[in-house]
C-alpha cells in the first residue's frame, strides 16, 4: 500500500489537490536546476514558494509558473478520461482567475509572465511523466508541520525527475490545440498587467 491510500480523506482531499498543486511547482523547479527557501501554506491554503522564483530565463519561469495548473489539469483528464472540454473548461477558469479574481491561479498565470502559451504543453508532459515524484512531494507536505525547506526536498528528489520526451510533448500539444487561443489571451492579459495597462476583463 503507497502513500497515497494510506491518506485519511477525513483530512481533506482539497488538502492533497492543493498539495499536489504545489508540489508540480517543487519537482519542476528541481529539474529545471532552480533552488528556492521553502514551500508551505498561505493564508487561504495554496501552498507556495517562499521566496517566489525568479530567474532570468523566460521559459524557465513560465514552465514553473505552469506546473501546478497542468498537475491539476492532469488529474482532471484522468477523472474525465482525457475528455477535450475539459481542457478548455480548465483554460477558462485560469483566464477568469486572472482577469476577475485575487487568488485562484491568477498569481501562477502572472508568474508565467506571458508564456503561458509557450509551458503549457511542456509543463502538462512534464506533470505527466512525473506524476508519481510529484505526488511523494504532495505527501511530504501535506504531512509536514512546518513550511519543507528546498533541503529536504533535494535530499530525498533531486535526480529522479524525468525528462520530458518527444512522444509525452507530442500528446500535451494535442490535448491543447483546442485552447491556443484562450492560452494567447491569458498571455495578452498578463503582459498588460505587466506593463501597467490592466483595465479588466477584454
Amino acid at each position: 500500500m503507497n502513500e497515497l491510500s494510506d491518506f485519511d480523506v477525513q483530512d481533506g482531499l482539497r488538502d492533497l489537490d492543493a498539495a499536489r498543486h504545489g508540489a508540480a511547482h517543487i519537482i519542476a523547479a528541481l529539474h529545471l536546476g532552480q533552488r528556492f527557501g521553502s514551500m508551505g501554506p498561505n493564508s487561504v491554503g495554496w501552498y507556495e514558494i517562499v521566496p517566489p522564483i525568479r530567474t532570468p530565463d523566460f521559459q524557465t519561469n513560465a514552465r514553473i509558473a505552469l506546473a501546478g495548473p497542468c498537475m491539476d489539469l492532469a488529474v482532471e483528464l484522468i477523472e474525465f478520461e482525457g475528455d477535450a472540454p475539459v481542457v478548455l473548461g480548465s483554460l477558462e477558469s485560469w483566464r477568469d482567475d486572472l482577469v476577475n479574481h485575487e487568488s485562484g491561479y491568477r498569481y501562477d498565470m502572472i508568474a508565467a509572465r506571458g508564456g503561458a502559451a509557450d509551458a503549457a504543453a511542456w509543463s502538462l508532459a512534464f506533470c505527466r511523466v512525473n506524476f508519481d515524484l510529484i505526488d511523494e512531494a504532495a505527501m511530504m507536505l501535506v504531512h509536514a508541520t512546518t513550511n519543507v525547506d528546498y533541503r529536504d526536498f533535494a535530499a530525498r528528489l533531486h535526480g529522479r525527475t524525468k525528462d520530458v520526451d518527444s512522444g509525452a510533448l507530442d500528446v500535451a500539444w494535442s490535448d491543447f490545440a483546442g485552447g491556443s487561443v484562450q492560452l494567447d489571451r491569458i498571455d495578452e492579459a498578463v503582459l498588460e498587467r505587466l506593463s501597467g495597462s490592466w483595465v479588466g476583463e477584454h
